[in-house]
């Protein structure tokens, strides 16, 4: 709610979320595995008594948006790019309807959080030039 108080109403402004709405577009926190292993479950069988509610939240984590493109320019995906999508379009016809596999292009989508060492800031720009050029 503070959020909407210092950037405005949703009529006035627009908000992209990506991710990790258990603890914070749906990221790696919203699967079953995760949000298991790391305390939702438990939360909700502590706060209502049962599973039906986790349950529930899973079924809608299954349907949230992986990705979102602004303006037709700007790219927005919780975790990071993945080699195995060379293309926006890839990307943009990836079946979300699904729980997050644990390796993957979706899992890439979720997961893939930028990495300082050589290897890693290499490849990311490496896969970014070719999403890039393939945008233009």
């Amino acid at each position: 709610m503070k959020l909407f108080k210092s950037g405005g109403s949703i009529l006035e402004t627009n908000y992209v979320f990506l991710g990790d709405y258990v603890d914070r577009v749906r990221g790696n926190h919203e699967t079953r595995r995760v949000s298991h292993q790391y305390g939702f479950y438990d939360e909700c069988q502590h706060k209502y008594g049962n599973s039906v509610v986790w349950t529930w939240f899973c079924r809608v984590f299954d349907v949230l948006p992986i990705r979102a493109l602004i303006d037709n320019q700007i790219f927005c995906v919780h975790g990071g790019l993945s080699p195995e999508l060379p293309t926006l379009d890839a990307i943009m016809c990836l079946q979300r309807s699904v729980e997050v596999p644990a390796n993957g292009a979706l899992c890439d989508l979720v997961w893939s959080d930028p990495d300082d060492s050589d290897c890693g800031c290499f490849l990311i720009l490496v896969v970014l030039d070719g999403y890039l050029a393939a945008m233009l």
